[in-house]
Parts: structure tokens; C-alpha cells; sequence
């Protein structure tokens, strides 16, 4: 080979900067694959939604319990007082000559006004101490009473007629009171029932007579308050 051809092959194999196209080819880099996560940490993955949502519906539950807990703190509780009772002939006679009259105060034991919605008063005579033998009397139910608040007693009043079997023998009077109502947290609360049994009506009734009254059954007062 000659000299000139030796040269021009040596140009050839070079770019026109002056360096060789080995040169310039970039360097090989090896790329790793990263290691697939563990199975438990997967898991936590999935789970964590989970738990964030069991999580929640802990504080709710425990939020709901603590504002119940504070309306049965605030709430108000209704309690009875027998005040009195008695028993007198009618002047007019009649086929009902005989009256008897109680009256029983409702009072707000609690720390929030109580709405009443409608009030059911009786009166009847029992033999002995039979209170579901309902004989003779009357009754009533009063709708709209005015909100009750706290040591702000609603007296009660009623009155029925009886005739003289009515009364004849061994004979009571019961006075009966069921109060429908709502607390302030607009709740509606179970029937408050005051049932008290008035002695001591028995014949003759020549003149006014007062009446004591006691629970309608022993060891339960049904609301009924001493004072």
C-alpha cells in the first residue's frame, strides 16, 4: 500500500472534527429494576383506607354519645305532688250528688323547659284496691298547656260527679293523670302517668270531707313525689 493511500485511510476513520466515531458512542449504562415491595407493606397499602374510615366512624359514635349524654344531662324530668283532695255533696242533688275534687302540681325536675302536649285527667271509684275496676266518673283531656321550666310547678285541677252505688261499699277514688310531652331537644318522651288513690270516701257524706291519697300501686309511684 502506499503512502498516500495509507493516509487517506487513517482520514477516513476520522470525523470531521478530528476524532473517531468510536469515540463519540455514548457508554453503556446499566439500569437496575427496583426490588417488588413486600407483601405486608402491600397490605398496609390496601388497609389504610380502611382504617382511616374505622377511625371515623369511632369519633362519630363517640361524638353522637357524648351530645346524648348531655341532653339526658340537660333534658327535663317531670315529677307529681298530691296537693289535695276532697269529697263533698252537690247542692243541686241529681242523680250524681257527690263530687269529688284533687288537684296534683307537675313539676320540671330537670334543667330545660318541658312542653307539654295534652294532659288526660280522671276520676273513678274502685272496690278496695282493684285500680283497673274503673266504676262510675269522668275524664278529661286538655291540649296546649304552656312550656314548664325548672321549679315552675303546673297545678292540675279536676272534678267528677258520682252517684250514690257509685260510693257505696268498700270504696276508693283514684285520680289519674297522663301527660303527653317533648323535652327541649324537640325528643318526644315517654307518657308521664301519675296515679294516686284517694281514701276515705265511703257513705254517709253529709258534709266536705278532705281525702288522702297514696300510689295507686305499692312500690311504684309512677312519677309521684313526696314532699
Amino acid at each position: 500500500m502506499s503512502k498516500n493511500e495509507n493516509t487517506s485511510s487513517k482520514q477516513s476513520d476520522l470525523s470531521p472534527s478530528g476524532t473517531s466515531d468510536s469515540a463519540m458512542e455514548p457508554p453503556v449504562v446499566s439500569l437496575k429494576t427496583a426490588d417488588r415491595p413486600h407483601r405486608i407493606t402491600i397490605w398496609l397499602g390496601l388497609l389504610s383506607p380502611f382504617l382511616a374510615l374505622v377511625s371515623l366512624g369511632v369519633s362519630f359514635y363517640v361524638f353522637k354519645d357524648s351530645q346524648r349524654s348531655m341532653r339526658v344531662a340537660q333534658r327535663a324530668y317531670l315529677g307529681f305532688h298530691f296537693v289535695s283532695g276532697d269529697v263533698e255533696p252537690k247542692q243541686d242533688g241529681g242523680q250524681k250528688p257527690f263530687q269529688v275534687a284533687a288537684s296534683v302540681t307537675v313539676k320540671d325536675l330537670g334543667k330545660t323547659p318541658a312542653y307539654i302536649e295534652t294532659v288526660k285527667k280522671e276520676l273513678y271509684a274502685i272496690d278496695a284496691d282493684n285500680v283497673w275496676d274503673h266504676i262510675g266518673g269522668e275524664s278529661e283531656e286538655s291540649p296546649n298547656f304552656d312550656p314548664i321550666g325548672p321549679d315552675e310547678p303546673l297545678l292540675i285541677e279536676y272534678a267528677a260527679n258520682f252517684s250514690q252505688q257509685n260510693l257505696t261499699g268498700d270504696r276508693s277514688v283514684v285520680y289519674k293523670i297522663e301527660i303527653h310531652w317533648h323535652d327541649a331537644f324537640n325528643e318526644a318522651q315517654p307518657p308521664e302517668v301519675y296515679c294516686g288513690i284517694l281514701r276515705d270516701v265511703s257513705l254517709p257524706i253529709d258534709g266536705k270531707r278532705k281525702l288522702s291519697a297514696e300510689p295507686c300501686m305499692k312500690g311504684m309511684t309512677f312519677g309521684f313525689v313526696h314532699e
